[in-house]
């Protein structure tokens, strides 16, 4: 090999001559491993079977949580991941529920019917169990997931970060195994995209992705190969020679047909399509997205998806073929999707714009070149910010090679900053053990809350204004919460998250706590109110906030290394949050399990509210808590 386990481990891919990544990379190359009989998806799924039959009741959750993500088909493997994430949470795996997480993410969540709200919350829990069970490779694999998003939507400082993190992880893990190579093929990919992204370097990001591919094939696992075929018939595209776009666009085809990963096959066609279009070759755009239809009607893919995936590409070939009227129509159906990138975005409002110039629509044709301008100006802004400072990708990663090292380090917590998130029996526990480990806490009451409308009145402030009026707003829901014995345990924008009962050496009783709560959550929206006074009287926005409190039990513990953080999290977090949205501004929703513990405490008035539709939980009845006006 012309690169060592060295070279690897650094991600340093200065030793390839420029012959030897071009052989790597060559997309019409033969006996590749990626191809080979060992690699198709039958042979995988038979090793994956006979390790999980030989393995003990421990390690075959994992295993099981871990093989419904590689074995993710349209909807199945998708609900295979979702099931093992309810089975490992059931039996108490940390590192499994994790593992099913992953598994879960491996697909977007527009193909999955969800939210990126949803994956954001999926992925930080994921990364939570993995951190609280020391499940190291785990934890690097969902880091390299988010850096993928994270890129996909611009930040390309903020993804290199992640992977540089997530690489620390799998060095500080084991000894190297397939996983980590998997591992170390997907950090280099997302540098491999870094470089393009961010400074257009095709050298230095074939460089990467040469690296990643031979990692790839030491992991013996073939995920990183049709991406990085993907990026290069990207590259090809961007340089007008259709000639590499299409070859390395049909090689990740074959892999992913032969790995049976209908969702890289199908996203190789769809580039492919592109860069027919953009090459002006329209008859074979046409081929191309007939053969993708094929395709997806042989594996059964969702109807929504492939529906999504026609009429984008219909409608670029129906601008290409000035048939405005299909474009438009075909167009307008897809310009505003959640898969949706920015240069595709662009390259169908330009399509719009152009056909309804062409139909005499005056209006149309301003209103769509003015969104076109406001994508392509994010599109550049994002450009810009993902050069960071105007450091080149090598001082970047020169920079993060400082930070993170090459030895192993124990993060230092400040003593202070641990006394102000953990509650006392945690902070104690670290203490004397050095660690504060994850612990399930039963009858805790639960506060969440987020302020209505929120986005346009962020919108409407200068950034330094809004931080501050924040800032006053949560420092005197502290003050309420530290009243009534109550927690804050983090902010997350505009949203507050507090917890009664951390401390499980407390002797206030159950019903107690939630009536504090309660109590808490009240005072909170009458504060809110004589705020929105004055407020009005200056003429500033107003702050409403819809605040749900619900009881459970929940998972908390520490979280982070390099920032520090005590986080809880539990399906009865989820609930607060879900009779929080279901709320109405101004009010406190509480759930059943709230008005049983109150019920019949003085002063604390429950009015029956219309249920409110929760995801995954249909209908929640709900209750508005009210107190009596305070004396004056």
């Amino acid at each position: 090999m012309p690169i060592t386990d060295a070279d690897l481990l650094r991600l340093d891919p200065s030793g390839l001559t420029d012959e030897e990544v071009d052989e790597i990379l060559d997309p019409n190359a033969i006996g590749v491993p990626e191809l080979s009989p060992e690699w198709e998806r039958e042979a995988v799924a038979r090793r994956w079977t006979q390790a999980i039959e030989a393995a003990d009741t421990a390690e075959r959750v994992l295993l099981e949580a871990r093989f419904a993500g590689l074995a993710a088909f349209p909807g199945d493997g998708q609900a295979a991941a979702s099931r093992m994430a309810a089975e490992a949470r059931s039996s108490g795996s940390f590192q499994a529920e994790a593992e099913a997480i992953r598994s879960i993410l491996s697909r977007p969540h527009y193909l999955r019917g969800g939210s990126r709200l949803e994956d954001e919350e999926l992925y930080e829990r994921g990364i939570q169990l993995a951190a609280h069970s020391d499940a190291r490779l785990v934890e690097a694999d969902l880091l390299l997931h988010r850096a993928v998003v994270v890129m996909h939507f611009g930040s390309v400082t903020e993804s290199l970060r992640l992977a540089w993190r997530a690489r620390r992880l799998v060095l500080d893990a084991v000894s190297p195994s397939h996983r980590s190579y998997e591992l170390l093929a997907a950090t280099a990919s997302v540098l491999g995209v870094a470089a393009w992204q961010s400074e257009k370097n095709q050298r230095l990001s074939r460089r990467y992705f040469a690296c990643s591919l031979i990692a790839d094939r030491r992991g013996r696992d073939g995920s990183s190969a049709p991406l990085l075929h993907i990026e290069l018939s990207r590259q090809g595209s961007h340089f007008s020679d259709v000639r590499s776009a299409r070859a390395h666009a049909l090689r990740a085809f074959y892999i992913g047909r032969h790995a049976g990963d209908w969702f890289q096959a199908s996203r190789s066609l769809y580039y492919l399509c592109r860069a027919e279009l953009g090459a002006g070759e329209l008859s074979a755009a046409k081929q191309t997205l007939e053969r993708l239809r094929g395709y997806t009607r042989e594996q059964s893919v969702a109807p929504h998806i492939v529906s999504a995936i026609n009429d984008l590409l219909g409608a670029l070939i129906a601008f290409d073929e000035r048939d405005c009227e299909r474009g438009i129509e075909l167009g307008l159906a897809v310009v505003d999707g959640a898969a949706m990138g920015a240069e595709t975005k662009l390259a169908l409002m330009n399509g719009l714009a152009s056909s309804y110039e062409a139909m005499g629509d005056k209006d149309s044709t301003i209103t769509w070149l003015r969104r076109a301008a406001v994508v392509q100006s994010e599109m550049y802004e994002n450009r810009i910010a993902g050069s960071a400072t105007g450091l080149t990708l090598n001082d970047q990663i020169a920079r993060l090679r400082e930070e993170y090292g090459d030895a192993t380090e124990t993060a230092r917590r400040s003593d202070t900053l641990l006394r102000g998130i953990l509650p006392p029996s945690a902070y104690a526990e670290f203490q004397q053990t050095g660690e504060c480990r994850a612990r399930h806490i039963e009858r805790v009451a639960i506060f969440f809350s987020d302020f209505a409308g929120f986005t346009q009145i962020a919108a409407g402030m200068h950034p330094d204004q809004l931080v501050d009026v924040l800032g006053q707003l949560f420092g005197a829901f502290d003050r309420i919460m530290v009243e009534h014995g109550c927690e804050r345990v983090e902010t997350i924008g505009d949203a507050y998250l507090a917890v009664a009962g951390l401390d499980v050496s407390e002797e206030r009783s159950f019903e107690c706590r939630v009536a504090d709560m309660v109590h808490a959550a009240v005072d909170v929206a009458r504060y809110l109110v004589g705020r929105n006074g004055e407020f009005r009287a200056l003429g500033a926005p107003e702050f409403h906030a819809r605040i749900g409190v619900h009881t459970g039990s929940i998972v908390g513990g520490l979280v982070g290394t390099e920032r520090v953080r005590y986080a809880v999290f539990g399906d009865a977090v989820n609930t607060a949050q879900r009779l929080e949205a279901g709320g109405r501004p101004g009010t406190v929703t509480v759930s059943a399990a709230v008005r049983d513990a109150v019920d019949g405490v003085d002063g604390i008035g429950l009015i029956e509210r219309p249920a409110i539709s929760a995801k995954g939980k249909g209908d929640l009845p709900v209750w508005e808590a009210t107190l009596p006006a305070p004396s004056q």
